[in-house]
């Protein structure tokens, strides 16, 4: 009988280009979102509490006040710690307890 020889297996080449590329988030898409929450809570806290935003300002202050009566005063404020938690890359460790906890102190207001 002949001697079998145990044929090595073949590495698998990785025809994947997708793995080749690692995708990237540029560090300016943090801060365009960044910037463009700033305004969103500012148009919001300033049509909360001066007419000075026009048609838009009166049209969330009508949203705010419909959906959370006198807690609408603090919902810009909460909609931009909530937001600030989940677009920071760095605060992925503490992102769900603190979630939860400013949800519940926005329920309880």
């Amino acid at each position: 009988m002949p001697k079998r020889t145990t044929a090595q297996p073949k590495k698998k080449k990785n025809t994947s280009k997708s793995s080749a590329k690692t995708t990237q988030i540029s560090p300016h898409i943090y801060e365009i979102k960044l910037v463009l929450l700033v305004l969103l809570t500012l148009v919001s806290i300033l049509s909360l509490h001066t007419t000075m935003t026009g048609s838009l300002g009166t049209a969330i202050k009508g949203l705010y006040f419909g959906l959370f009566s006198l807690g609408a005063y603090v919902t810009p404020y909460t909609v931009f710690a909530l937001i600030i938690l989940w677009i920071n890359p760095n605060l992925k460790s503490i992102k769900k307890p603190y979630t939860a906890g400013i949800v519940l102190l926005f329920i309880a207001i």
